[in-house]
């Protein structure tokens, strides 16, 4: 591991060189990067092998708010029952951190690591789930590309599990984001290229007629604002108003599900090939 952050510098500019950015090393095929809005700690799940593969091999590191390592191994496989094999999207409700992995969600306790329980969503015909997204009411939505399913746990109600939209227009969905401001679920589809968005009634619609390659990521900036990634272009994009495309950052190598800290000033982002966490400074 290597924790490139420029030390010995004025009070003062303490503020501007957190903005500037951190470079983390040390991870394995980091997929997602979460940001708790009590703490500004991080967590990255790491595939540590295929995406696809039951191989125990999956761990969750835990950073603190600099980017600096807490422990790299904050929830593995081994350790008071868990088994991790692939896990990628992350969520926070309360005190629980939900994870996908293959064909379960786990959840676990933030601050201790402990498993609290896991939904298992085989039998609803899950294979690969990958993106989560807290909505309304408690509900998660857990997106499915291996078979263009969106599922929907109602983690209030003894977390009962129900297929809430099953359909190949979806194009492999992988990035979930609710949107309360439209009551609407916006996906990402990692086949198709598109974004979507869903409504109340399980409708599909397209949000844009560009088309991308591999959507990773969907975010709300702190204007409101959509922003995401194309994994194989290395491009992260704002959406304003829905409505005008930008280029925020380019020339990346495989940017994965990123995250904004507590404030929405930097983005921290997960290069997924490249093994590496690093942030830089949004602009608006």
């Amino acid at each position: 591991m290597n924790f490139k952050f420029q030390a010995s510098v004025p009070v003062l500019l303490i503020f501007a060189l957190l903005l500037s950015g951190f470079t983390m090393t040390g991870f394995k095929s980091p997929d997602s990067v979460l940001v708790d809005p009590e703490t500004s700690r991080l967590y990255v799940s790491n595939v540590n092998g295929s995406p696809a593969l039951s191989d125990g091999n999956g761990f969750i590191s835990l950073l603190d708010p600099s980017g600096k390592p807490v422990n790299m191994h904050f929830i593995r496989s081994g350790r008071g029952g868990v088994n991790l094999n692939a896990p990628k999207g992350m969520a926070l409700i309360g005190q629980d951190l939900y994870v996908t992995d293959l064909q379960q969600v786990h959840r676990f306790d933030k601050n201790k690591a402990t498993l609290k329980g896991t939904i298992d969503l085989k039998l609803l015909g899950a294979k690969n789930l990958t993106g989560l997204a807290v909505g309304p009411d408690g509900v998660l939505f857990v997106s499915d590309p291996a078979t263009s399913t969106i599922f929907k746990i109602d983690t209030v109600h003894q977390h009962r599990a129900a297929v809430h939209v099953r359909d190949q227009a979806l194009g492999q969905p992988t990035s979930l984001l609710y949107d309360a401001a439209h009551h609407r679920l916006l996906a990402g589809c990692w086949g198709s290229g598109q974004l979507l968005f869903i409504g109340e009634d399980g409708k599909i619609f397209s949000l844009m007629q560009k088309r991308f390659k591999r959507i990773k990521s969907l975010h709300f900036d702190r204007e409101g604002h959509l922003l995401f990634a194309a994994l194989v272009t290395g491009k992260i994009y704002r959406l304003r108003n829905y409505e005008k495309l930008e280029v925020v950052r380019e020339n990346l190598v495989t940017p994965a599900n990123f995250a904004l800290d507590k404030d929405g000033r930097r983005l921290v982002v997960p290069s997924y090939r490249g093994n590496i966490v690093f942030s830089f400074g949004l602009p608006y």
